[in-house]
């Protein structure tokens, strides 16, 4: 007797409902059937037995679909993810050696503050227009989300220069196409692959453009002599508080303040900026590493950090008796 490998098709339909079913079709039964057919052709007899055999069980189409969604919705956080970031790491090589000629004029930390205002455009786009916004909408919360954080920082920083957007307007003409490029071509995306505003490039995108804010907020507060767990800090309010506007415009609860959004669980958001502008502010004042260096090293630890938390699902701890849920009281 051929050994018989079970296999669970937990979506299969029989008699218009989904009921669990096991299949005895295993490695073992497919060696049977070729024992059978050889026999059979061997004897010359009529092909019925040999049609019986290898005639494969007629499958559903609507079953193999939702075996396949639950298979991703599975395999999403853990698999896909990594492989989204190495087709961005072969495709980044090639977006930057176009990008870097053109911004000749920057320093290396200003392309760093560049490429986040661009993400962070990007994604607050999204979140306005998925809040029903129209395009001059959706222009000003994504320019606000990547203008929000660094204009604060400046504010408090004082002195008689004007906030970063207004000295250079490099930053504003970005935000603007960044936002109405994203207006006009992210519907496609979710009505074609099926993208939702929870998808892993827009988490990737974030993640980039909080690495790159945390490292230019404590630099500029460096700068400034600041006392270094005051630039820490004020990177943690560059990263941040793009989205903390964003968020009270677009009436949703504040992203970094709240354990629980639409009752799903939020990952680490504030951690990885402030890990990452406190690494930055470590290697420059205690360890005076080269500003390129200590500020690659912060970027991919936020990066890092801010991945993993979104694929593995960490959290911090909430309150056990929370009276709010999601910005209403519920007792």
């Amino acid at each position: 007797n051929p050994v018989r490998a079970l296999r669970l098709n937990i979506f299969a339909k029989r008699g218009g409902a989904t009921k669990p079913s096991l299949s005895l079709r295993g490695a073992g039964f497919r060696a049977y059937e070729k024992r059978t057919v050889a026999r059979v052709g061997r004897g010359g007899a009529v092909g019925t037995a040999v049609d019986a055999v290898q005639q494969p069980r007629p499958q559903d189409d609507t079953a193999v679909d939702l075996l396949e969604a639950h298979n991703n919705a599975l395999t999403t956080r853990g698999g896909q993810l990594p492989l989204l970031v190495l087709r961005l790491v072969r495709i980044l090589p090639r977006l930057l050696a176009i990008l870097v000629p053109a911004l000749g004029g920057y320093s290396n930390l200003e392309k760093f503050d560049l490429l986040g205002t661009a993400l962070f455009a990007y994604v607050g786009t999204i979140a306005g227009g998925k809040n029903g916004m129209d395009v001059f909408g959706c222009m000003v919360i994504g320019t606000v989300t990547a203008t929000g954080g660094g204009t604060l920082r400046d504010i408090v920083l004082g002195g008689e220069q004007q906030v970063f957007w207004m000295r250079d307007v490099t930053y504003l003409k970005i935000c603007i196409v960044t936002s109405l490029v994203t207006f006009f071509t992210w519907p496609r995306f979710e009505t074609k692959r099926g993208w939702r505003d929870d998808h892993e490039l827009l988490c990737f995108a974030d993640a980039l453009g909080m690495g790159a804010f945390c490292v230019m907020g404590a630099e500029k507060a460096l700068v400034r002599d600041v006392d270094p767990l005051c630039a820490a800090i004020l990177g943690l309010v560059t990263a941040t508080f793009g989205g903390v506007t964003r968020d009270v415009l677009t009436r949703r609860p504040v992203r970094i303040f709240h354990a629980t959004i639409d009752g799903a669980e939020k990952s680490w958001y504030a951690l990885p900026a402030l890990f990452g502008s406190s690494v930055y502010v470590f290697l420059q004042t205690c360890c005076e590493v080269d500003k390129d260096l200590a500020a690659v090293c912060a970027f991919l630890m936020t990066v890092t950090m801010r991945v993993a938390a979104y694929t593995y699902r960490l959290t911090l701890p909430a309150y056990p008796n929370p009276e709010w849920q999601d910005g209403r009281r519920v007792r």
